[in-house]
């Protein structure tokens, strides 16, 4: 183990999912490979998979859009506000 923390809490009676994650790296780095579809893309997906960014809104009300490719060509679309 790395010694970095990572919590994963689920409140199911709220459905409410919580993620806490300790990054070895600088905290803008981190932002931007949440944030630039560049960086994003390159980590997002599962190992056989690979990442589309289609559109990152993170305004207040703003909306994002992924594509992610599997092997064979299949195409899993994501997004959410």
């Amino acid at each position: 183990m790395n010694g970095l923390q990572f919590d994963f809490i689920a409140n199911k009676q709220n459905n409410i999912l919580t993620l806490r994650r300790e990054f070895a790296a600088g905290r803008q780095l981190v932002w931007d490979c949440f944030t630039k579809h560049e960086l994003l893309d390159q980590w997002f997906a599962p190992r056989s998979f690979t990442n589309k960014t289609k559109s990152m809104d993170f305004r207040n009300g703003g909306h994002w859009h992924f594509a992610m490719i599997d092997p064979d060509k299949k195409l899993l679309e994501l997004d959410g506000l």
